[in-house]
């Protein structure tokens, strides 16, 4: 799941792919759409499931 354009946007995963990022996938996408009005907030996760992205981009909030 990505975000382009303002839109919510769903794509099938790669059945092979034992991996899943989907998370950190969607956050990357919704800080490159969205920017500064962007929210992230994690309520659960493995591992570092999603907070590395959000991370990333915490330097766009003054």
């Amino acid at each position: 799941m990505t975000i382009s354009d303002g839109i919510l946007r769903t794509t099938d995963r790669d059945p092979t792919d034992r991996s899943n990022w989907a998370v950190d996938i969607f956050f990357n996408s919704l800080a490159d759409d969205s920017a500064t009005r962007a929210v992230g907030i994690i309520l659960s996760g493995l591992g570092t499931d999603g907070a590395r992205e959000l991370t990333k981009y915490c330097h766009l909030v003054n």
